[in-house]
């Protein structure tokens, strides 16, 4: 007989981490560059001829165009009154000047024909670009340094991408197979990338993509370059969910046409309403290049034909995404084994091209916390309203049942019926059933008009009575898909919920048949529903050793919306609406309501005004000793410009906007990844128990914080507990099908401390609080009091 022994899984050890990430190390790059002048003649017309914001938008649409005939087109500077005297087109290798100037002329003819009988001279030099770091105060090092030259940033990091062109990295399998990817340059207007080509795939196909973003890092005198591996898979059809939105296609000219050009680039463009822009298509008619572009109803028969087009023709890519119907055959993400060798294949290019520039070496971080021991912070309240009511309104009859199941799990409660629970901490939660149907009547959710829209939420109010309790009504719903041409008809019920003081939780029907799947989708829209009167898992209240309060600030485009969590409830604050802090469930009815009328978000007061007078307020009704607010960098960054990274003072005396912030006032400020801006990782170290080098690992996982200086971390979220195991052994181009998960991480600046926490103990509270919401076994996106000031914008304002 023979006995089969499970294999032993491979232990890896190690506690740092190398961040792709390269650190420039010369403070001045000399880029030559031949440039372009905008024609003064044409520009002073134009300010007579039309507003600014209106031939800026023009200006843009012929930039585009631009870097689709002509892709050594380094960078094309917007237009502004005070850089008319400075270079407009940045070109890097041979570029036909008649050419150009015809571009010009035939885009004034076509959107500015006022302005055709202008005469047009391009005025053309050799230069150099000079691209540097400068620090905001030379007298303190750890001032956050900036790239002064205006579009310092795009123009040093496209440069970096054109010398990348071409650029060949090997994938080394486990088998010792060698699969060589060549990569080429792709134009956007936000950032620096590289696809690899030509696509891969048995049946839908895909390229890999490398992001390259310059960023700079809170109190930090250089500016770095991050790597960021992904992949484009390329859609096999273009019919949309939604008819409005709008599509990005990859677009090459074809190789053979001769424009006088060095190197073949793609560029990013819009596709809007399955049309191409009738400017680009009369451009192209005028230089007899429009047959070379094949119509949108070609693409849409056969969209992947175009990625490998005749000779003749452009070639075009529609990127998949989830606003596309129809599945792909390929799974998302790149496997960690791959990322790791593409992100080490661009370090290695770089140091050889730009030897002396960038730091030959990733960046090396420790981390400090491992994983947070939650288990000593549980509560057995969920901080719910002493008494409230919960409605469920279905379709399905199944739907009553489960729900009180999963209400009842969620709670844990000592008494339990259909119609009532009761938790140990005294809380009564009343439940209530109603069939939709008794509501809104046989397809009286199909709505086509805003007439029908107003006619429905007049109907709901009718039906309704008002609550008097704080109240919850999950509601079985189809998605908006479902409907059609018609109009989805959740915006409108939450409105006349709200007007009966009702809070909304919608939830897909069920099958009749329920999987697991269906269990965790009731089980997570219920407790969503418990979120909105307050719920949360978590004492934060155990988490320091002094009375703190934990304030999440979340701007709806210019609007602050706030949640603070004080003594393990949550209280909201909102411009206009709230005169003082009011119980969460409170404040969304009060938002929901406002939003009927836009005149609510006219406030006078500049934001960090009313963020310094909500905080005073605050102080006043709870009488707590200590604060900590959190916010995101990338939403405050218009409202609240003390805390962008060129403006960060490494002081206690941080000041909002003037004011000088109270002593016991600490700042978090989050950082997301959006864009490239937080830099991806791997592990290093070694297999455990064998004698060998410490190496990047094909491990990035593991929950924890990484300390990249003393008010610098990055917190790192763990695998989700629904996801299977990692696929560390696997490559892409073996098993296409699977998704390879990207683990998710944060910056966390510690702007500001108190002598109550030190920085780490702020960032192990804030990785801490990612573990607090109700609905989710996993780590949110962002600490609980963001996280709740996030949902109710989202829920409430739709």
């Amino acid at each position: 007989m023979t006995i089969k022994t499970k294999k032993k899984r491979t232990q890896y050890i190690g506690n740092t981490f190398a961040l792709f990430s390269l650190k420039m190390i010369k403070n001045l790059l000399d880029i030559p560059v031949t440039v372009v002048y905008f024609p003064t003649e044409l520009y002073e017309a134009l300010q007579l001829q039309a507003e600014e914001r209106y031939y800026r938008v023009k200006l843009k649409k012929l930039h585009d165009y631009l870097h689709v005939f002509f892709p050594d087109l380094l960078y094309a500077v917007p237009l502004q009154y005070h850089s008319i005297q400075h270079p407009w087109l940045l070109f890097q290798g041979r570029f036909n000047p008649s050419i150009v100037e015809a571009y010009v002329k035939t885009w004034v003819e076509k959107e500015l024909p006022a302005c055709k009988d202008i005469p047009l001279s391009l005025r053309i030099e050799q230069q150099f670009i000079q691209v540097g770091i400068k620090m905001n105060d030379r007298d303190n090092p750890e001032f956050t340094c900036s790239l002064p030259h205006v579009n310092g940033y795009q123009i040093l990091q496209r440069h970096i991408v054109s010398q990348l062109h071409g650029l060949s990295i090997p994938i080394v399998k486990e088998s010792g197979e060698i699969r060589e990817h060549t990569f080429i340059r792709v134009v956007t207007d936000k950032g620096a990338e590289l696809i690899s080509w030509e696509p891969m795939g048995t049946k839908d196909k895909y390229s890999y993509k490398l992001q390259l973003t310059l960023q700079t890092i809170p109190f930090d005198s250089a500016v770095y370059l991050n790597i960021h591996p992904k992949t484009i898979r390329w859609s096999s059809h273009t019919a949309t969910r939604e008819k409005k939105t709008k599509i990005h296609a990859y677009l090459r000219f074809p190789d053979h046409i001769q424009r006088g050009i060095t190197s073949s680039a793609f560029v990013q463009m819009e596709w809007n309403k399955y049309n191409w822009d009738e400017f680009f298509v009369s451009l192209l008619s005028v230089y007899g290049f429009k047959h070379l572009l094949p119509t949108c109803e070609q693409i849409k028969t056969n969209t992947q034909e175009w990625l490998n087009p005749p000779p003749d023709s452009f070639t075009v890519g529609i990127p998949y995404g989830s606003h596309l119907k129809f599945n792909h055959d390929i799974g998302a993400g790149v496997p960690v084994k791959e990322r790791a060798q593409f992100a080490d294949g661009v370090r290695m290019a770089i140091s050889e091209k730009f030897s002396g520039v960038f730091q030959p070496s990733f960046e090396v971080v420790k981390r400090v916390l491992k994983q947070v021991q939650r288990s000593k912070y549980e509560k057995k309240s969920l901080s719910l309203p002493s008494k409230c009511e919960y409605h469920i309104f279905y379709q399905n009859e199944a739907l009553r049942e489960k729900a009180v199941e999963a209400l009842t799990n969620s709670i844990d409660p000592i008494y339990v019926d259909q119609n009532c629970i009761k938790a140990e901490d005294g809380t009564e939660i009343t439940i209530k059933f109603h069939d939709i149907l008794t509501l809104v009547g046989e397809n009286g959710l199909e709505i086509s008009t805003p007439q029908e829209e107003l006619d429905l939420i007049k109907k709901v109010e009718q039906a309704l009575s008002s609550s008097t309790l704080p109240s919850v009504s999950l509601v079985e719903l189809h998605n908006k898909e479902e409907f059609d041409n018609k109009r989805d008809p959740k915006e409108p019920l939450r409105t006349a919920f709200a007007t009966r003081n009702r809070l909304t939780q919608f939830i897909t029907p069920l099958p009749e048949v329920l999987e697991t799947k269906d269990k965790m989708r009731i089980r997570h829209a219920v407790e969503d529903g418990l979120r909105q009167l307050g719920a949360f898992k978590l004492s934060i209240k155990k988490m320091t050793d002094v009375s703190t309060a934990h304030v999440g600030v979340y701007f709806d485009k210019t609007v602050p919306i706030l949640s603070a969590v004080v003594d393990d409830h949550v209280w909201m604050y909102v411009p206009t609406i709230t005169k003082d802090w009011v119980p969460y469930y409170q404040g969304q009815l009060l938002l929901r309501k406002a939003n009927k009328s836009s005149k609510w978000r006219d406030y006078p007061k500049p934001a960090p005004a009313f963020l310094y007078q909500a905080l005073v307020l605050l102080e006043r009704k709870f009488n707590h000793k200590h604060t900590i607010i959190y916010t995101i960098a990338q939403n405050t960054r218009s409202q609240l410009s003390c805390l962008n990274n060129n403006q960060l003072q490494l002081n206690e005396d941080f000041q909002l906007e003037g004011r000088i912030t109270k002593h016991h006032w600490s700042f978090v400020r989050i950082r997301k990844e959006d864009g490239g801006q937080v830099p991806e990782w791997s592990r290093i170290g070694k297999i455990q128990g064998e004698d060998m080098e410490e190496i990047l690992l094909p491990q990035s996982l593991s929950s924890g914080v990484l300390q990249m200086s003393e008010r610098v971390f990055y917190s790192l979220g763990g695998k989700p507990s629904t996801q299977k195991k990692p696929t560390y052994l696997y490559f892409k181009e073996d098993r296409e099908k699977e998704t390879y998960r990207k683990e998710t991480a944060f910056e966390v600046c510690i702007v500001k401390h108190t002598e109550h926490l030190t920085p780490l103990e702020h960032v192990e509270i804030t990785h801490l609080c990612r573990t607090a919401s109700l609905q989710f076994d996993d780590y949110t996106a962002f600490p609980l009091p963001l996280h709740m000031a996030i949902k109710a914008a989202e829920y409430t304002l739709g």
